[in-house]
């Protein structure tokens, strides 16, 4: 390390990880960039995820564990934030893999640009159904906008910055007062981007830099209504942030794009994708007034959506639009 003060901090929350946790801390510790501390903050665990993390303590004194019982993993993080004093500060999942090079591919790109805040990068997802076998089936890489501008336009339909390879300018997420808690269960990280995208400079590494482990008995698969409700929100927060005006009609159908660009543009009928375009053609129509995006890249965009949909209304679309 250099000195008593590493470059990277990484925060890892967990919360009854126990089966996955070894795995997700030796893809940490396994970096070639080794001048990092990894800082497990678990809520209350009772599975023996403490006790794998105090045993991997003892092999590693990279490692501190911070207890917060009952505590979310958002407010964990805003608990030990203030406390750091590294340079730069990542999030790793506990059941997630960083590729060795992460780290150090995503240092060095803080390194090509002073004015970097925030970047994350593209990443792969893969199905893990533990109520069947443990067994890994399906994967899909996911692409990701990579400019400033190109994630800001796109911010207005889904969340296009990858959480579990998150790093951020300590110094300058301080400074714009950014967090990790609000009012948000699911979707606290995008709405965190949106009320920072015109106070740090974001950025995403177009290369794959970890796996992302997908589960059905998840948050999000378990709690559909409430991830709907939520979604609901969140996309009417956004739209009313960056300026734009819509009916409860309209807010449906923005609603319907889901939160991510993997996902297929929910339309079924002809009346349902004549909306669409003509709610797509309004907030063109709109940006042009209140300039909230960069013009020629919020169009490209629209057109882009419209032609996807168009292929999914032809049946010649397959489920992964934006994979490469």
């Amino acid at each position: 390390m250099s000195g008593s003060i590493p470059l990277v901090s990484v925060l890892l929350p967990t919360f009854n990880s126990a089966r996955y946790l070894t795995e997700a801390v030796n893809s940490i510790l396994h970096q070639t960039f080794s001048d990092l501390e990894l800082i497990i903050l678990d809520g209350g665990s009772s599975d023996g995820t403490i006790e794998i993390a105090q045993i991997l303590v003892k092999f590693d004194k990279r490692i501190r564990v911070e207890i917060f019982p009952s505590m979310r993993p958002a407010a964990r993080s805003d608990q030990v934030l203030p406390t750091l004093r590294s340079k730069y500060v990542a999030v790793q999942h506990s059941d997630d893999i960083s590729y060795a090079h992460r780290i150090a591919r995503q240092v060095q790109a803080f390194a090509d640009d002073p004015s970097l805040g925030v970047c994350s990068s593209i990443y792969r997802s893969f199905w893990h159904d533990r109520t069947r076998a443990p067994i890994h089936s399906g994967e899909w890489v996911h692409a990701k906008p990579e400019r400033h501008e190109e994630i800001k336009a796109n911010l207005l339909f889904w969340w296009v910055m990858h959480c579990p390879t998150l790093m951020f300018d300590r110094e300058k997420a301080a400074d714009a007062g950014l967090r990790f808690t609000n009012e948000f269960r699911f979707g606290d990280d995008y709405w965190q981007t949106v009320l920072n995208i015109n106070k740090l400079k974001f950025y995403n590494v177009q290369e794959e830099l970890s796996a992302y482990r997908l589960h059905f008995e998840g948050d999000g698969a378990q709690n559909k209504l409430a991830l709907h409700e939520e979604e609901r929100k969140l996309k009417q927060h956004i739209l009313g942030y960056f300026g734009f005006e819509y009916t409860p009609r309209e807010l449906e159908i923005h609603v319907a794009c889901k939160i991510f660009p993997d996902d297929i543009v929910g339309a079924e009928s002809k009346e349902d994708f004549r909306e669409l375009f003509a709610w797509l053609e309004k907030l063109r129509a709109q940006n042009m007034d209140i300039r909230a995006f960069d013009t020629a890249i919020f169009n490209s965009l629209l057109d882009t959506i419209k032609k996807r949909v168009t292929l999914i209304k032809r049946k010649k679309l397959l489920w992964k639009p934006f994979v490469d």
